[in-house]
This record gives structure tokens, C-alpha cells and sequence, in this order.
């Protein structure tokens, strides 16, 4: 799940596009919309396959994965 200035990261142009190409194969990777939308940061400019979703997805995510791991 990527949020707030996270988001920046996930660009098709970004440093991990490779990675989250790689990554997308085998798993479910989101970005919170409003934080893109923030940003100004189009669906098209993002890794393929990314799933963009809003708070109520961001919700459900968190009761069906109740252990959650954060990196500063």
C-alpha cells in the first residue's frame, strides 16, 4: 500500500518501476487515490498494474490484514 508521499515512488518512470514490475506479478500492490490526486499524478503515469483505490478500499484492506508493517 502506498500513501501519502509514497505515491512519488511509483511512477512508470520512477527508480522502481523495474522492481514494482517484478513485484506486480505475484502480488496485489495499491496507492490510496486521493493522495495521488493530490499530487497531481495521473493512472497513466503509474507502474502498470497498480491497483489505485480510495478510503473505504483502504479500510477493507486493513480489516482483512489486520498486522500491518510500516517503514519510515
Amino acid at each position: 500500500m502506498f500513501l501519502e508521499s509514497s505515491v512519488l515512488g511509483i511512477l512508470r518512470k520512477g527508480s522502481l518501476s523495474a522492481r514494482l514490475t517484478d513485484l506486480l506479478k505475484h502480488n496485489r500492490v495499491c496507492a490510496l487515490a486521493d493522495d495521488l490526486f493530490v499530487r497531481g499524478i495521473g493512472n497513466d503515469e503509474l507502474v502498470k498494474g497498480l491497483e489505485v483505490i480510495d478510503y473505504s478500499g483502504l479500510v477493507a484492506l486493513t480489516v482483512k490484514n489486520p498486522l500491518i508493517q510500516s517503514w519510515s
